[in-house]
């Protein structure tokens, strides 16, 4: 049985064609398929049957076009469709999105919306005819695996099965370069507001931060997390060592107002890290702040999130006589110029992690190359 379709036609010094509703052909269109549309109307107009002009109203569910305001996809698009035998364009009659196809390249331009992208997706479907494909965006942001990354513009060329992309938020510029398994990205001088977006919480304020990493010849992603001039806050793992602390009276002396429930103050930090597909290792974590330092190192299983993490809060000001006054002495002791070093274990998962008193020798005897071994045989450290 052939389809029903409310279809119009005039002839004129135009043709035109019009179709009410989409929905009647999407079973022959694989383009329609493919773009996940669900309904519409489409109007064309030609004078030669060689170049088209067509009115679209469509109602998709894309996942990759979005909303810049909760990065929702757009779910009804008004567009335009002019062709030619040497390519077309496709743009939104707001003129938020243009896409440009010919031999040269895929072109396509966006304006107050959000992208999502899959990288791995992205490379996997790398056109095999060739053809470069450039995105740009202006006053559009990126939604990456569910993680918001605001972007006053940004840039991304897949050409040859490699993908860069170069991205702008204020002071911040990022570059990423991903071709296969390999990826190596650097990012600096970004604020707390776009890194807050990324965390889903307020986590800092203020500050600047950097991030470099490259993937090594195991397909693991090593890299570097430098952190200046910001205030750690809403965070669950620092929420749970404050009220650690709370629980030992002889402790309290170390809080501060550089270093309470209202947050941690770093001078400088850096965090360096190794990330595969299973676990993130932490092999060094050192921060430095007006009247604490922490030091730590530990691992997170990705998937279920749980967390083994050794750490150590060191004091900035000599508190020797305390010392008689601590019943836990085990736990705490002399560093050098008198600082008290004070040892404890986070365990449990980042959403409610658990601290637990540690012997400080425990801590310093505690094996390195935490991050080789992850890489390595990272089994062997929950055995």
């Amino acid at each position: 049985m052939l389809p029903t379709f409310n279809f119009e036609a005039i002839f004129g010094q135009n043709y035109v064609f019009h179709l009410n509703r989409l929905s009647g052909i999407l079973p022959f269109s694989k383009i329609l398929q493919e773009y996940k549309i669900t309904e519409g109307m489409l109007q064309v107009r030609t004078q030669d049957f060689e170049k088209y002009f067509a009115d679209i109203s469509v109602q998709t569910e894309q996942e990759i076009l979005r909303n810049k305001q909760d990065n929702a996809p757009l779910q009804t698009m008004d567009l335009t469709f002019d062709y030619t035998p040497l390519g077309f364009t496709l743009q939104s009659k707001d003129g938020s999105f243009v896409l440009q196809n010919n031999a040269e390249a895929k072109r396509i331009n966006l304006k107050n919306l959000s992208l999502g992208l899959d990288l791995e997706q992205f490379s996997n479907n790398s056109p095999s005819d060739n053809i470069p494909i450039l995105i740009k965006g202006q006053d559009s942001n990126l939604w990456v695996k569910n993680r918001n990354i605001l972007a006053d513009s940004f840039e991304i060329a897949l050409v040859n099965g490699e993908i860069n992309v170069g991205l702008k938020h204020k002071n911040g510029q990022a570059n990423l370069y991903k071709r296969g398994d390999f990826l190596t990205l650097d990012a600096k001088e970004f604020g707390d507001e776009f890194i807050n977006a990324i965390l889903q919480k307020k986590g800092v304020h203020k500050g600047r931060f950097f991030v470099n990493a490259n993937t090594n010849e195991k397909g693991a992603l090593i890299g570097k997390i430098t952190l200046l001039n910001t205030s750690l806050n809403e965070l669950n793992v620092l929420q749970n060592v404050m009220a650690f602390i709370d629980t030992i009276p002889s402790l309290l002396t170390l809080k501060s107002p550089g270093f309470n429930h209202k947050g941690y103050y770093v001078n400088e930090g850096v965090v360096e890290f190794g990330l595969n597909d299973e676990f993130l290792a932490i092999e060094a974590l050192d921060l430095k702040g007006s009247s604490i330092d922490i030091k730590g190192r530990g691992i997170v299983q990705i998937e279920s999130q749980v967390i083994d993490f050794n750490a150590e809060l060191i004091t900035a000001k000599s508190f020797g006589g305390i010392i008689s006054k601590i019943p836990l002495v085990n736990y705490i002791v002399l560093g050098e110029n008198g600082a008290i070093s004070t040892a404890f274990k986070i365990d449990g998962t980042l959403e409610n992690p658990q601290v637990h008193t540690q012997a400080v020798q425990d801590f310093l005897l505690s094996p390195f190359n935490i991050l080789k071994r992850v890489i390595t045989s990272p089994f062997e450290i929950f055995n």
